[in-house]
């Protein structure tokens, strides 16, 4: 598909030696590279072709470059189903695709990180299918997707981390079920904020870090399920703040958890059962009896203080003042 510049093509057809997509082509309706065999990489050559409503990628695609098919408006779906080679969706690759409905990524079984915003704002997104290979979602992955209902994470025993606003402000978003992620170990801050549809939340056994305000704002929010949690080591502040439903958050099962998190994390007026043994926990004040508190650095010079009788006691408090230990009595 080696095109000349300014091309205005409206119909695009790749063949089995080329490489590359050539020059940009602004007008094209639809992209067929299956037949493209030795195509590794998609760029941007397709970036803003705001008539582009088909798009049929090559089998042994590999990577999905920055900015491939962001802004192409009008393309309602894309079949990942022949990608099983590929690996990685770079920054803003579907960014902006207004009518881009659904993204099953199933089939991609080699793939292990979808980039920064990569499908960002693609405002008519309703479902994810996400693969078992999967080990990073990276910033804003899926930021502001106002439709997205359901992402399935049922594959994902690879995923290690999801990253700051990964689903920030996924308003339709109503259950997120990370209970077979058993990799995961850190959830990002503001990954899941403001989903205001977002009731139901299952943690995974291996997750160490929630980070601050992942699950604020999210004013529907009911239920969060952190049995498996017993590596929870933070929680970051105000990580369930103005969750206006959540009436009780139970951290039991966290023995890792220092009790600074769970004091922090939750909105007010929510019950939360704390973790009976926690290995990071506050260091408790001393309590003193009531003395005069020139006496705490006497006592360590005099032995028995509280046999003394006041008046001595008071006398060489005075004497410790000047600057003089007690003096010996014959």
């Amino acid at each position: 598909v080696s095109l000349p510049m300014d091309v205005s093509a409206r119909h695009v057809v790749g063949h089995a030696g080329d490489q590359n997509c050539g020059a940009s082509c602004r007008s094209a309706e639809t992209l067929d590279l299956s037949a493209c065999s030795s195509m590794r990489e998609v760029a941007s050559q397709f970036q803003g072709c705001t008539a582009l409503h088909t798009i049929i990628l090559p089998k042994h695609l590999v990577v999905i470059g920055l900015n491939a098919f962001s802004e192409c408006t009008s393309l309602p779906c894309v079949d990942f189903s022949p990608c099983a080679t590929l690996e990685v969706v770079y920054d803003h690759a579907f960014s902006k695709c207004a009518k881009l409905a659904c993204v099953d990524l199933r089939a991609c079984e080699q793939l292990r990180s979808i980039r920064k915003s990569a499908f960002r704002e693609c405002l008519a997104l309703q479902t994810v299918a996400l693969p078992s290979g999967l080990k990073s979602l990276a910033t804003g992955a899926f930021y502001e997707c106002r439709s997205l209902a359901h992402v399935d994470f049922s594959r994902c025993t690879s995923l290690e981390a999801l990253d700051d606003h990964v689903f920030h402000k996924c308003s339709k978003l109503a259950s997120v079920d990370l209970g077979t992620c058993v990799s995961l170990d850190r959830i990002g801050n503001s990954a899941f904020r403001a989903c205001a549809a977002l009731a139901i939340v299952v943690l995974p056994k291996g997750l160490k870090t929630v980070g601050a305000e992942a699950f604020s704002d999210c004013s529907s929010l009911v239920g969060v399920d952190c049995s498996r949690c017993v590596d929870l080591e933070v929680l970051g502040t105000d990580a369930f703040s103005q969750c206006s439903r959540l009436s009780s958050l139970d951290l039991s099962a966290c023995r890792s958890l220092g009790t600074a998190c769970c004091a922090t994390a939750a909105p007010n007026g929510c019950h939360v059962i704390r973790p009976e043994k926690s290995a990071l926990t506050e260091p408790q004040p001393t309590h003193y009896r009531a003395r005069p508190a020139t006496l705490r650095g006497v006592n360590r010079r005099v032995s028995s203080t509280r046999a003394m009788p006041s008046t001595t006691a008071t006398t060489v408090a005075k004497r410790a003042g000047r600057g003089g230990g007690p003096r010996s009595e014959r």
